[in-house]
């Protein structure tokens, strides 16, 4: 039971990395490819003149001059790919295993046919390097290999005497052996690795006071969305919230009592909206945005009473105001099928709003609409308040 647990465990981490991570892995993948290739490439040229020299072996030097070609044939190939298919997962792990299969070819030939009565020294020693070469899938970088393991001892038996595939075939598979603990302690580490960076990149993203998605966040999120919507041409709705006159109540009460106020309400407002996937942020000192999209946008005003009603329900004490509780400001902007290129725009009008939320009365919001303008002074009519 445990096993299957432990199995179960690795499967299913293993899949998630496979499956949210593909443009890193991708990444990451064809860094390593270029490396090696450039690696390969200089290694095959140094030891086709060595060997010329050393050995004088015309089948071994036949061998090294046609991988060579193949090889310098391949890196044109693999770039080419990479310019056009940048951030194609599938193509990229095809190129990476074409290019285990061309290394691994090229030892298979160079180890069975110039000597056929020495064994082999090079392809236990690449076997295992290709294990963890390349960011594949457990399974498949087991299939891979599994399958030129048997083509080396099938050419080992059929063209080697007996002193030289006695000594390959052993080697071979221990190698295969190890091969398949290779490959899970390093997808472990992998993962592991993963796990911790996907932990830190959490934490700098969420505000340490509040518990919500911090402004770093806020500002990855809204950028993806947005272009998002303007992509599907579905509507995006911005609240920009501020809890009214908060510098006064650090002075009164000290900043402590502040954080405890802004911890207080960001947990509040975590529990009722994000808690039903409705993106929510600490945006700075005592702001906050909510973001709607699509059909949620058509819940705005319903979404304004649900934070007025969070904020009464907090009842943070604030001795000297009208209502005896901290008070929050709404400002809501509005794109019914967004166009513009950047979301700054969108920004603006929130902030527009809720300045005017501000400037009569405060706790109240306030919907942003073309004869506002930009920010203005104090006296200019509002419409489109909500009390």
């Amino acid at each position: 039971m445990k096993t299957n647990g432990f199995i179960g465990n690795m499967y299913r981490r293993s899949a998630d990395y496979f499956t949210h991570y593909r443009e890193d892995i991708t990444n990451n993948n064809f860094i390593i490819l270029r490396k090696a290739g450039i690696i390969y490439l200089l290694l095959l040229t140094f030891y086709a003149v060595l060997s010329t020299f050393m050995f004088r072996n015309t089948t071994l030097l036949s061998c090294y001059v046609v991988f060579w070609v193949l090889s310098v044939a391949f890196v044109i190939v693999a770039r080419n790919c990479y310019i056009k298919h940048r951030k194609s997962y599938r193509a990229m792990q095809t190129l990476c295993m074409l290019f285990i299969v061309l290394v691994m070819a090229f030892i298979i030939v160079i180890s069975v046919f110039p000597y056929p009565t020495k064994p082999s020294i090079f392809f236990p020693i690449m076997y295992l390097v290709m294990t963890v070469l390349f960011v594949f899938p457990m399974w498949k970088t087991n299939l891979l290999l599994s399958a030129i393991e048997a083509v080396f001892v099938v050419l080992v038996l059929l063209f080697k005497t007996p002193d030289g595939y006695s000594y390959d075939i052993f080697a071979s598979v221990t190698a295969w052996v190890i091969g398949f603990a290779f490959t899970y302690l390093i997808l472990d580490l992998r993962l592991r690795e993963n796990d911790v960076r996907r932990e830190l990149e959490r934490i700098s993203l969420i505000d340490e006071i509040t518990g919500l998605s911090n402004r770093r966040d806020f500002n990855r999120y809204i950028a993806q969305t947005y272009a998002e919507c303007r992509r599907k041409k579905q509507p995006i709705a911005l609240f920009m919230m501020d809890i009214d006159h908060f510098k006064d109540y650090n002075d009164d009460y000290g900043h402590l009592a502040g954080d405890a106020c802004l911890s207080l309400l960001g947990q509040a407002l975590h529990d009722v909206f994000a808690e039903n996937d409705i993106y929510i942020s600490r945006y700075g000192g005592e702001e906050f945005t909510l973001v709607l999209v699509g059909r949620q946008v058509r819940q705005t005003e319903q979404i304004v009473e649900e934070i007025m009603d969070c904020v009464r329900q907090c009842a943070i004490e604030r001795k000297g105001s009208a209502t005896g509780y901290i008070t929050i400001s709404i400002g809501v902007a509005q794109d019914a099928c967004p166009q513009k290129e950047s979301y700054i725009d969108l920004i603006q009008q929130a902030d527009t709003a809720l300045y005017y939320a501000k400037e009569n009365g405060r706790n109240c919001a306030a919907y942003y609409h073309e004869e506002m303008g930009l920010k203005k002074k104090t006296g200019s009519p509002v419409t489109g308040l909500h009390q």
